[in-house]
């Protein structure tokens, strides 16, 4: 489920301007920092059906929706997760429904480890997570896609107490927006940079992005991680990197190359024609560049997370017949209230026993019946987690059955934090 390639049908690309919910205005904060000190718990898995189970799918019509609850507790003040064990579309499924009010003292922050090019189990990473003080981490999910047999970096934005973590490749800008005082919203995010240097401007494609964009020259700082860089190239037939500290260039182009990158340098790596840009640098020669995230519209939000398909929008569930990526299979997805104040969660355990996963078609329904007037797929499979406070307790266990057996690395997530005790009347 961790492709390139990115279909997105003629509907849903004339219909990204509805899904704008307005304008979210940025945040200050500090990056993530120290560990919290959690303690996980992780539940036993249930073992995967055998690879010839096949199931049904009911016309859009007949399916039941989120009607009938298994188990239902609030996790915190403000949110609220039920979990559901019934036959839905025709087959034996398992899900949870995480209710997210965003008024309620609630902060949706970014998660991920100190690396862009790093890979956690999502509960290591909430456990890990630094809600800030007088706070607490009551609640995860697994993120975007990633680059999972190369660079292992996600391929949509990221950004984290509006902070800029890494730039989506081409196509992946399908993002999760949310911030505090403006709800949250399903946008597009993009990346607008220049480079700078002795013989003119260039634009400067990416940062710390899993792919250079085609013919043209990305950066990668310390946050990048130890990752190989020539992954990012592509296979290209010229590829070259230089490092520059303090605005000029401190080494001879060459090939790109692996290992962590210090502090205080960033290394530029181009790809065919932008490599033929880096490879007339010399040592010595002054660079400079400049960038910023860019919304679709509005502000850029001081939490982002990137998905990739359009689940639901402005109301209507959409329709993903006849994509590669519409069949049966584990499903995470994030959508939001028309007013943006109530964030809705669905995670969907898919190819076991008891749980079969849905469609994208299928998994619209469901997050169109749980409320959300807009929705994005984010990464699924494996990569489906959910981790939650237990009951009268502070530790943190997954509350699904990842598909794998067990939790698989991934590249970031979300985390939900609240106030240590619950906010007065005037807080809110």
């Amino acid at each position: 489920m961790h492709l390139r390639v990115f279909a997105k049908p003629a509907v849903v690309v004339a219909a990204v301007a509805a899904v704008l919910l307005g304008p979210v205005a940025p945040a200050v904060g500090a990056a993530p920092g120290a560990p919290g000190g959690l303690v996980v718990e992780l539940l036993r898995p249930v073992p995967p059906p055998p690879a010839s189970a096949t199931y049904g799918t009911l016309p859009v019509a007949e399916g039941n929706g989120l009607e009938a609850a298994g188990s239902s507790r609030q996790v915190a003040p403000g949110i609220r997760l039920t979990s559901y064990n019934r036959p839905e579309f025709n087959k034996p499924l398992r899900y949870y429904a995480l209710s997210v009010d965003l008024t309620a003292g609630t902060r949706v922050d970014y998660l991920n480890s100190a690396k862009v090019a790093a890979r956690k189990p999502l509960s290591q990473l909430a456990a890990e997570h630094d809600p800030g003080a007088g706070r607490r981490t009551v609640a995860a999910i697994n993120g975007d896609f990633f680059d999972i047999n190369q660079t292992g970096a996600p391929q949509g934005p990221g950004i984290s107490a509006g902070h800029l973590v890494n730039s989506p490749i081409t196509g992946a800008n399908n993002a999760v927006g949310v911030s505090p005082g403006a709800g949250g919203r399903i946008l597009k995010l993009y990346f607008d940079g220049t480079l700078t240097l002795p013989r003119g401007r260039h634009v400067l494609g990416s940062l710390n992005a899993a792919n250079v964009p085609a013919g043209g020259i990305g950066a990668y700082t310390a946050q990048w991680g130890a990752a190989d860089r020539a992954l990012t190239v592509d296979g290209a037939k010229r590829a070259a990197e230089v490092a520059v500290v303090a605005g000029r260039v401190a080494s001879a182009a060459g090939s790109p190359g692996r290992g962590e990158i210090p502090d205080g340098t960033t290394v530029l790596v181009g790809r065919d024609a932008g490599a033929d840009v880096i490879a007339g640098l010399r040592l010595g020669d002054q660079v400079s560049m400049a960038y910023h995230p860019r919304a679709g519209s509005g502000a850029v939000p001081r939490t982002a997370v990137g998905g990739r398909e359009l689940l639901v929008v402005d109301g209507t569930a959409v329709s993903h017949e006849g994509e590669a990526n519409n069949a049966t299979a584990p499903r995470t997805a994030v959508g939001f209230s028309r007013d943006g104040r109530t964030m809705y969660v669905l995670t969907v355990d898919g190819r076991q026993a008891g749980s079969a996963g849905v469609t994208l078609t299928e998994l619209g329904l469901m997050m169109q019946r749980a409320g959300s007037v807009n929705a994005l797929n984010l990464d699924g499979g494996g990569s489906t987690t959910l981790v939650a406070r237990a009951p009268d307790s502070d530790t943190l266990r997954v509350e699904n059955s990842p598909s794998d057996g067990s939790e698989r690395a991934v590249a970031n997530g979300l985390a939900f934090t609240t106030p240590a005790s619950p906010p007065s009347p005037s807080s809110l």
